[in-house]
């Protein structure tokens, strides 16, 4: 007397087959599609290594990661370059010994960007709110009129 198993296979998908035991237990196998994966770098099909694997050899990931860390480099030295000037601009016109007032004309012509400064101060006395570059601010005082201090 031995035991007699019966099992039928029926294919739902390409990737789901459905299996029906004698104990009328219902069971699914989920296969993952046949798929060839290419080197995110060189575009080369990866035929060896775990399926999973995005590139073909060590050279072509370390020369993906430098391509992107470069981009990345060259996108915050373009901003610091910004910024360094800006910061150039106003040490050149600040003035310690007397209060420094700069017309926004002047401050464009030495081509002061507005749009880039490292961070916000707001006084706790009056509320003033002054830009910096790293350690020169400024703020607005008037229409087209500008005050220049540095770091307090």
């Amino acid at each position: 007397m031995g035991l007699r198993r019966e099992w039928c296979v029926t294919c739902v998908s390409p990737a789901v087959t459905r299996v029906n035991t004698d104990k009328d237990i219902l069971l699914y196998l989920y296969m993952p599609a046949a798929t060839t994966n290419t080197c995110l770098f060189c575009q080369q099909p990866i035929t060896k290594g775990r399926s999973d694997k995005k590139f073909c050899h060590a050279g072509c990931k370390d020369a993906y990661y430098n391509a992107l860390k470069s981009e990345e480099q060259q996108e915050i030295s373009n901003i610091d370059l910004v910024l360094k000037r800006n910061r150039r601009i106003l040490k050149k016109l600040f003035r310690p010994e007397r209060e420094n007032l700069v017309h926004k004309e002047a401050l464009l012509r030495a081509g002061f960007d507005f749009g880039f400064h490292t961070h916000f101060l707001v006084t706790r006395y009056k509320r003033n709110q002054y830009c910096f570059c790293y350690d020169f601010g400024y703020r607005e005082v008037g229409p087209g009129t500008y005050k220049v201090i540095k770091r307090f």
